[in-house]
């Protein structure tokens, strides 16, 4: 999808003087957050910026729940949006599980690897 938007086919292009494999292996690395191959590589989850939105609603509600007679008995605290794909336990965590970090760790290891071997 990402290659259609301009004007290129996969299957048909790459390896030709229209898109040679260097010129692919750039396009990869540089493709941003709401890119299709990005998308799928996090099993489309949600993007920096819905996490981000999220976080900031997330404080919002927190700062005004802290006006509350609520929040001194410390009752009703607000709990952040469920995302899809996400457990109400995930959504509920203020930062990735060590869990999550060997995954992506992983992950990344896999891309280089995958880079790397893209190399003429």
């Amino acid at each position: 999808m990402d290659l259609l938007r301009i004007g290129l086919v996969l299957a048909r292009d790459v390896g030709t003087s229209r898109l040679p494999w260097p010129t692919l292996r750039r396009f990869i690395e540089n493709l941003d957050e709401n890119s299709a191959v990005a998308r799928a590589r996090r099993r489309y989850g949600p993007d920096v910026s819905t996490m981000l939105q999220r976080e900031q609603l997330y404080w919002a509600q927190m700062q005004f729940w802290a006006q509350t007679k609520e929040a001194a008995s410390g009752r009703n605290r607000p709990e952040r949006v469920k995302l899809p794909g996400e457990t109400q336990a995930q959504a509920g965590r203020s930062r990735p599980s060590a869990s999550y970090d060997k995954k992506l760790a992983a992950q990344q290891a896999r891309r280089q690897a995958e880079l790397a071997r893209m190399q003429p």
